[in-house]
């Protein structure tokens, strides 16, 4: 068998190297959930949001990686700044490239944006545990998939070939990044209560059902 870790990947090996389509399939990157124990959820969320003052009311958002001009992190800083709401936070983990310092620097004093170093791989669970929402306007990162494997609703730069994260309505796709579709997107998901709820419910019965590595090695093995 030849697998491949996106769906885009899978067309390339069945395009490029002609590869029959029953010797195809696709082995998604996922969760490591031997880094993590859902049932301590609460206790994190409590005491990652005490260690940054944020609020168990207020909506936080959560996003990071290699920060980079085409992960549009520094696009998704600018809008949380200009929407004002101080019942929406944002957590940003991860390092900046020298030549997004500078555009960084203009929002990380504003009070709903909080910047973290990198964290380790334990750490990054529990941000994503005490978040309400990941956040990714860019190109991919293998952090999409974490983010789905723990049950976090999220919302993704659409990319053909990479929307194998949405596992019935547990993320939103946002064609064009801009202030306006970020700030948009925010507001529909913050604002309708009964849609933020599917999208968690979806997201955590069926997003770390399909993207845990316990299950995913299974599936291989099992192949």
């Amino acid at each position: 068998m030849f697998y491949g870790v996106l769906p885009l990947r899978v067309d390339f090996l069945r395009k490029v190297y002609k590869i029959p389509e029953h010797k195809l399939d696709l082995l998604v990157l996922g969760a490591d959930d031997t880094q993590f124990d859902l049932s301590e959820k609460e206790s994190i969320r409590y005491n990652i949001r005490n260690r940054y003052n944020i609020k168990e009311n207020d909506f936080l958002v959560v996003s990071g990686g290699k920060i980079d001009l085409r992960k549009n992190i520094h696009i998704l800083m600018k809008s949380i700044s200009e929407l004002n709401e101080n019942n929406i936070k944002l957590i940003i983990f991860g390092a900046v490239n020298d030549d997004l310092n500078e555009e960084v620097n203009k929002y990380k004093s504003n009070k709903n944006i909080i910047l973290i170093d990198w964290l380790n791989t334990k750490e990054v669970f529990e941000i994503l545990m005490a978040a309400d929402l990941g956040f990714f306007p860019g190109t991919h990162s293998v952090l999409w998939e974490q983010s789905v494997g723990i049950g976090l609703p999220c919302v993704f730069k659409r990319w053909e070939g990479i929307e194998h994260v949405d596992v019935g309505g547990n993320c939103l796709f946002i064609d064009e990044i801009s202030t306006k579709s970020i700030k948009e997107s925010l507001l529909r998901i913050v604002n309708d209560k009964e849609f933020y709820q599917n999208m968690l419910r979806l997201a955590l019965r069926k997003g770390i059902e399909k993207f845990s590595y316990s299950k995913i090695a299974k599936y291989a093995i099992e192949k």
